[in-house]
Parts: C-alpha cells; structure tokens; sequence
C-alpha cells in the first residue's frame, strides 16, 4: 500500500559494501544516489525492484558495482508495471552479468556521460529506453538466447528485446560511445511487433546500429569498424562521419 514508500538519498562520498542486494525497492519508492557515492555487491544486485514494487523512481549519478554475480547491477523484474531509472553519469558496472537489465516497464535515461559496462551493457524489454550520452562497454562474447523470462543477450551494448508480457518497447539513442561486439540488437517476444528502435547520433564500432537509422541521423564510424556487407539506408539525410570527411545518404 502507499504506506510502504519510502525516499531514500545517499548522498556524496559515502560508500556500502555487501553480498545481498544493497537496496531493495518498495512501492513508490524515491530512491537518489548521488555523484561520488560508491555502492557495491559481491553475488547481488545493487539496486532491485521486484514484483509489486510499483511507482519506483530511481535517479543515480553515483558508481554501482556489481561482481561475481547471476544479476544484474540494477535489475527490475519482468512483473513492474511502472518504474523509472535516470542515470546521470557515474558508472554501473558488472563483470559477469548485464549492467542493467529493466525487464519490467521501465521508462530508463541514460546521461551525462555515464560509464556503462557488463557482459551486455543495458537489456531492456518493456517500456521506453532513452541514451543521450555515455560510453558503453559490452565485456561478453556475442551471444542471443530469446527467451521469455531472463536476460537475452551476451556482448550487446544496447539490447532491446521484448519481454513475454508484451508491454511496448520503444529506444531512441541520441549519443554516445558504443564499444562492445554488438552495439545494438533489438527483438520482438513471438508475433509481436511493437518493438521500435530508433538510432539519432553516437559513436559505433560495428554497423548493427545503422539497421535503426533515423531521418537526419549523424553517427560517428569508429577507427577501427569492419563493414561485413554494405550499409543499406532507407532513413533520409544520414550523415556518417568518417574522421576527416562526411559521407551523406
């Protein structure tokens, strides 16, 4: 009931250690971590909302570490119907599993030059997925097991893959820097097709991406890319940049 809500704030320069999840959420809870705040969990989640916590707003500009973990460091289970995470900077991290993995509807913002990094860096699989800016760091080998329940993907930067509850999903990435081996993969659960990935700007290392082209989209090649077939563009007015020069489509 609305009785169980809470706020909580952690504020600068503080730190919390644990094995268990470090905070888990209620419904309606207003949970702010911010910049210079470390939290970490050896087997656990950094921040979990689970079934029945409804209303949930996160913001988080602090560093969140996860390690030696089957979960992610911020998890929201696939039963939330309504919760919201707001990264603006810091860093969220996990060295065996997703950083974040929003599997609930979930209306996640991704800002001010966060430091994403796990076996795939952000899944989400209902709501709205907004990346502004960031660098993103995808550590695992490329791998897509669809499922309904569960965490999809392995080595994707930005994973967009629909839950079996069957809330649309939308993703608009506006910036950012995207290394892993993947940057982007999108999917829909069985027939569904409200599914939507829309790609404005941002910085990539392989051609996934340009699947999602916008009109008017400027995106940046990385040094380093290796085209596997040709760049199909169906969006109009895409420029890619090319270090010293600007190719138009």
């Amino acid at each position: 009931n609305d009785a169980e809500a809470v706020t909580r704030t952690q504020s600068s320069n503080g730190s919390i250690k644990g094995s268990a999840d470090i905070i888990t959420a209620s419904k309606g809870a207003e949970i702010t971590i911010e910049e210079g705040v470390k939290l970490s969990s050896e087997g656990n989640c950094c921040i979990f909302i689970p079934s029945g916590a409804e209303d949930v707003t996160v913001n988080t500009a602090g560093e969140l570490s996860t390690s030696n973990s089957g979960y992610a460091t911020i998890y929201v289970n696939g039963n939330v119907n309504s919760a919201t995470i707001n990264v603006n900077g810091g860093s969220i991290t996990n060295n065996e599993n997703t950083a974040i993995y929003a599997a609930g509807n979930t209306e996640l913002t991704i800002d001010g030059g966060a430091y994403i990094s796990g076996t795939s860096s952000v899944e989400i699989r209902a709501g709205k997925l907004t990346v502004n800016s960031g660098t993103f760091d995808s550590t695992g080998e490329f791998s897509v097991t669809e499922n309904g329940n569960g965490s999809v993907t392995s080595g994707v930067d930005i994973a967009v893959c629909q839950h079996s509850t069957g809330h649309n999903l939308t993703a608009e990435i506006n910036g950012g820097s995207f290394n892993g081996l993947r940057n982007v993969y999108a999917s829909a659960y069985g027939s569904n097709t409200n599914v939507s990935v829309k790609v404005n700007g941002g910085t990539y290392t392989d051609a996934s991406a340009f699947d999602y082209l916008n009109d008017d989209a400027s995106v940046t090649l990385g040094w380093d890319i290796t085209l596997e077939k040709p760049i199909a563009v169906t969006a109009d007015n895409v420029t890619f940049n090319l270090g010293r020069y600007d190719l138009t489509a």
